[in-house]
Parts: C-alpha cells; sequence; structure tokens
C-alpha cells in the first residue's frame, strides 16, 4: 500500500498519541505493528518516524498526558476529601 499524506498522519497521530480505549486507558502502538496493520514497508515507516522525530513527539505528548491525568486526578481527590469532610459524622452525644 502507498504511504498517502493522509495515511502517514493516521499513523503518526496513533504512534505518538495513542488511543484511548473505552475503559479509559490509552493504548500506544509500535512501528512495527503499525507498518503490518496498514501494509506499510517498515523501513519505509522507519525513516519518517525517524526524519520527522515521532519518538521525541511521542515522549513529549506522553509527559504533557500524564501531567494532565495527574492534575485532574489530583482535582478528584481535592474534591472527595472536601465531601468527607462535610459529612456529618453522626450524634456527638
Amino acid at each position: 500500500m502507498k504511504l498517502t499524506p493522509t495515511l502517514k498522519e493516521k499513523i503518526r497521530n496513533l504512534f505518538v498519541q495513542g488511543e484511548e480505549t473505552s475503559q479509559g486507558t490509552r493504548t500506544l502502538y509500535t512501528l512495527d505493528y503499525l507498518a503490518t496493520d496498514n501494509k506499510i514497508g517498515k523501513s519505509t515507516l522507519y525513516r519518517y518516524a525517524k526524519n520527522e522525530n515521532w519518538k521525541m513527539q511521542q515522549e513529549t505528548f506522553q509527559q504533557e498526558y500524564l501531567s494532565e491525568l495527574d492534575a485532574t486526578r489530583k482535582k478528584e481527590m481535592v474534591g472527595e476529601s472536601k465531601q468527607i469532610e462535610l459529612t456529618p459524622r453522626g450524634d456527638p452525644n
């Protein structure tokens, strides 16, 4: 199969960003898997990935994604903590 600009962008996005599952986790794909799945020569895909720094882009995306995930989880924990503090603990008598 020919690696069109549209297909290259799709493959790059799957490699760099992965795909969110229905359980809310993120699946990352290897270049080998993406080459095989899309019937593209591995050497062709590796060449584009290297020349366009996909690995560095993936690492940057992962760092930002994890930071965002941490911030979201922190907000949830603070909200749960406030909710616990506001919950009556029973009759002190």
